[in-house]
């Protein structure tokens, strides 16, 4: 994303959008099954593509050896630098940084899951995704689950946003005025898809909604954008100035609500576990295939349910994380953008 220009950028886009386009001739005819590492969320047992249903909190497991119950109970971030470790789906973030709850074009939600800490790089982008889309039509973004202070496992909702890198964007305009605390928990999520979960319902998955994922896939800090698989079809059928940033857009299960963004590691983040680059090519026609086939919505009856993740099993670097003392940043003022502490990245 280009901090410079990039709100007119975006507005732009939302004109282009509206026209379908012919897929890219440089696509390939490879499947599009989804490569190992890729997952974040368990599949949905239906035959069509439709929202997985959706995740309720429970309770906190009482056994203390659990990750998720360590992780999860822990509400203050490490002193800096900030620095991720492990992989996206097994790993922590030291120096974690608190987005605010409400800036100048961003509204955090779901405050009481203590889920908007990432490294720095997750928050300046948010906060420059955010600028763009106040310049296109949506007065900026609502911003869902980042990463708890320390990073690691969540008790429900996630197998992933462990590092400080992933970030969940609601698919949504941002109210003209701030929200209340209320209604950051209340508002309700709302699929962008039709009643029937067959397509995007064009009412709400707007030229103006596809030009803030298209903004957010053209970031050079960005590794993958995950969405439903109908919303990939419906953005490789649009009309863009190019078609580059579609590589990154990755068909998943779910995310009809709200689409997941995944940064690349930060450079000299040695403690960081990248994620392979993804397959080339647009990923359109013949690469949506297998999301239209029962495959992906059919449970394995050979699967078995994986050991629960215990804290020895972490990198020995979250383990030590665990029993480091809270760091006690200057609060985030309301309607101010977050301060970055200084970080070698």
């Amino acid at each position: 994303m280009r901090p410079r220009g990039a709100a007119a950028a975006l507005a732009l886009l939302v004109t282009l959008a509206v026209a379908p386009a012919a897929r890219s001739a440089d696509a390939p005819a490879a499947t599009g099954t989804p490569r190992a590492g890729e997952g974040i969320v368990v599949a949905d047992s239906r035959a069509k593509v439709k929202p997985v249903a959706r995740t309720t909190a429970r309770k906190a497991d009482p056994d203390p050896s659990l990750a998720k119950v360590r992780f999860a109970a822990v509400t203050g971030p490490t002193a800096p630098p900030a620095e991720p470790l492990g992989r996206y789906g097994k790993g922590c973030i030291a120096g974690a940084v608190q987005l605010a709850a409400e800036g100048a074009h961003h509204s955090a939600m779901r405050l009481s899951r203590g889920r908007r800490w990432g490294h720095p790089a997750t928050i300046a982008f948010v906060e420059d995704l955010a600028a763009a889309a106040a310049g296109g039509g949506l007065n900026g973004i609502l911003v869902g689950d980042i990463s708890q202070a320390r990073g690691g496992p969540m008790l429900f909702g996630h197998s992933s946003h462990q590092v400080g890198l992933d970030v969940d964007i609601w698919y949504a305009r941002r109210p003209e005025t701030p929200l209340t605390d209320e209604e950051r928990e209340t508002r309700p999520f709302e699929s962008v898809l039709n009643a029937d979960g067959t397509t995007v319902d064009p009412a709400k998955f707007t030229p103006e909604i596809a030009a803030l994922v298209r903004e957010a896939a053209s970031d050079r800090r960005v590794a993958r954008v995950f969405v439903h698989p109908h919303i990939k079809k419906a953005m490789c059928a649009m009309s863009w100035p190019h078609r580059r940033f579609l590589r990154r857009i990755r068909p998943w299960y779910g995310h009809d609500e709200h689409f997941h963004v995944r940064l690349k590691c930060p450079r000299g983040a040695r403690g960081c576990d990248p994620q392979p680059d993804p397959p080339k090519g647009d990923g359109c026609g013949a690469d949506l295939d297998y999301w239209y086939t029962p495959a992906p919505w059919t449970p394995d009856p050979k699967a078995r349910p994986g050991e629960p993740l215990t804290v020895e099993r972490m990198p020995p670097a979250c383990q030590r994380l665990l029993d480091e003392p809270d760091y006690a940043a200057a609060p985030v003022p309301t309607g101010q953008l977050t301060p970055v502490p200084p970080s070698p990245q």
